[in-house]
């Protein structure tokens, strides 16, 4: 009796097709939740770790204490010093040079006692800061008072110092400025979703479609996938519905995980923005599946389906990342280059707009975003299509 014919759909190809590629979605998921994990971890050093700055009042008052001990140990010879003072249970010495300072000093200048030390280093403490690091900027700043430049006569000092260091190394003060305020979770999170994160992603769509279709036209075993019976759109719907699947269940893992650890790690978590993130990868996602799964249907290669269909993934990629140096944000912080924004409209990455789609749950959400991934939706269905269409029609070397 003449087997019945698949015509759309096969639940046995689908299930060899799972199995044959259970080992590749496990190590791309491994992957990509090890990489969400340790960027989420990233973004939250960075945030809780950002080295403050004290205000220029508390920095005054703290210099001060400082130059009463310096003095005194240049001409007492003694050794006083920050380090002891912080160490110390007992600071009668220091409460006598304050002393003494006290009644030698300026009449407009304030009065210092140890008490007033102990509170200008936890102002300092409290705000975030190192005193150790204000410490060794004492350090340069006493050394170099009164002294003037041999060429230009200017009295030097720590401020003129650093911005001549800079100014030898290329930068200026408001060059230093932008890099001190640049947002790195805000990079952080935009190499994640369009750069790296998608790489990952990239390559499985890259391998398993040409693992579908091409890799066994190629091979030969299409043959028994025909044979079973199957008719050829029911195989290529089929292989259609793994691609759609696979990096959605991935993806699906990932976001889990970062609603999680952004929980964990930061203490609330704004799951619609997340949602609406990982919705966007994945149309992107499957922009560059469809495509790839386009070109192992056009080809009865492997060599060919890869070098088309991932040479076009790939190529989109490193677009996107040469493009990040041509952003906006990145030339208003001075390290930027505006020829390399040419590259962001040569990738179809340009068209997951981070930026637009961080703005879900804010006063005022910026809804751009959703013509871009409409039509990153439109090309993932129009290449599929265009796939099985080619397939169910072409000569195969089978």
């Amino acid at each position: 009796m003449k087997a019945k014919e698949t015509r759309f759909f096969s639940a046995a190809l689908f299930g060899h097709t799972v199995k044959n590629n259970f080992v590749l979605a496990l190590v791309i998921t491994l992957i990509f939740c090890l990489f969400t994990v340790v960027t989420n971890a990233a973004s939250y050093l960075m945030t809780t770790e950002k080295q403050a700055v004290i205000g220029e009042a508390a920095q005054e008052e703290f210099f001060r204490y400082l130059s009463v001990l310096a003095a005194c140990d240049e001409v007492a010879r003694a050794e006083l010093s920050y380090g002891d003072f912080a160490a110390a249970e007992n600071h009668d010495l220091y409460e006598s040079v304050f002393e003494r300072y006290n009644r030698e000093k300026p009449g407009n200048a304030p009065a210092l006692d140890a008490d007033g030390f102990q509170k200008a280093m936890a102002e300092i403490e409290a705000a975030g800061a190192s005193p150790r690091a204000y410490v060794d900027a004492f350090e340069y700043a006493y050394a170099l008072r009164g002294q003037t430049g041999v060429f230009s006569g200017k009295e030097l000092n720590l401020a003129g110092a650093a911005d001549a260091l800079f100014a030898s190394m290329g930068f200026s003060r408001e060059d230093m400025e932008r890099l001190r305020e640049m947002d790195y979770t805000a990079m952080l999170t935009r190499v994640y979703y369009t750069a790296m994160g998608a790489l990952i992603l990239f390559l499985f769509v890259i391998i398993a479609a040409n693992t579908l279709i091409a890799g066994p036209v190629d091979s030969g075993s299409m043959a028994y996938f025909l044979s079973v019976p199957n008719r050829r759109a029911a195989v290529t719907v089929t292989q259609l519905v793994y691609m759609v699947l696979a990096p959605l269940v991935i993806m699906a893992i990932a976001c889990a995980l970062r609603i999680v650890t952004t929980r964990l790690f930061f203490g609330e978590v704004h799951a619609g923005r997340i949602l609406c993130l990982y919705g966007g990868m994945y149309l992107l996602v499957q922009a560059i599946a469809g495509i790839c799964f386009m070109c192992s249907c056009l080809f009865n290669e492997s060599r060919k389906s890869i070098a088309f269909g991932g040479g076009f993934a790939i190529w989109c990629f490193l677009a996107a990342l040469l493009g990040m140096f041509g952003s906006a944000e990145l030339i208003q912080m001075g390290i930027g280059v505006e020829p390399l924004g040419v590259f962001n409209k040569m990738t179809l990455v340009s068209l997951f707009d981070i930026n637009a789609i961080q703005s879900v749950g804010t006063g005022t959400p910026d809804t751009s975003f959703l013509p871009k991934l409409g039509l990153l939706a439109v090309i993932a269905v129009l290449s599929y299509m265009i796939g099985i269409f080619r397939f169910s029609r072409k000569d195969l070397s089978l």
